[in-house]
């Protein structure tokens, strides 16, 4: 169970060297489903509920408990993004916050994560005079009317998509390490 848990860790490490992951609509989610043998649906829903009311507390938070037989969660997050580079003198995105639905599928054996429904704000300052508050999806992301240079703002997007990434990892490599946890101390006391 630690190894599989750990093989999905590997692959995760590899993601940070390509583009933001996308479906087939061309939205950015993160997924991947989960082989947890040896585990009841009902514990891969306690413990994934246990993580996401922990984890993704805020009084912007909001998690939805729903299933026919209590088999999904619906958890809502925010995260704060630090290390946007607009490449632009004079030019800041400030107050950078990330917004995101994190679902959990339990099934007896295994369970499937998604990280998805991003969106993106920041406000925007020129020479340290807030201009505007732009809130856009990771997909496209909007910038300011007078930001036109190609490199800035291929720069910018760059700076914005490995920000998500590296946050998004750090959050599902400890949602996998404590489900692996969990599962560690079930067959250790079960």
């Amino acid at each position: 169970m630690k190894t599989e848990f750990s093989l999905i860790l590997l692959c995760l490490s590899f993601v940070t060297m390509a583009q933001l992951p996308t479906n087939e609509k061309g939205e950015v989610v993160f997924t991947n489903v989960v082989q947890a043998e040896g585990m009841s649906k009902d514990e891969l829903y306690k413990n994934a509920k246990f993580w996401i009311i922990s984890t993704l507390k805020s009084g912007d938070n909001m998690v939805e408990l729903s299933g026919d037989n209590s088999d999904r969660i619906v958890g809502t997050g925010n995260m704060t993004l630090e290390n946007i580079v607009m490449a632009k003198k004079y030019h800041r995105a400030k107050q950078n916050s990330l917004n995101f639905k994190f679902i959990v599928l339990c099934k007896e054996g295994r369970l499937k994560y998604e990280v998805s429904n991003f969106t993106y704000s920041y406000l925007y300052e020129f020479i340290d005079v807030p201009k505007e508050t732009i809130v856009t999806g990771l997909e496209n992301i909007s910038k300011p009317q007078d930001f036109t240079n190609e490199k800035h703002i291929l720069t910018f997007e760059e700076s914005v998509h490995s920000a998500v990434k590296s946050k998004v990892e750090v959050l599902l490599q400890d949602f996998l390490e404590t489900m692996a946890e969990f599962k560690s101390l079930i067959q250790l006391f079960g």
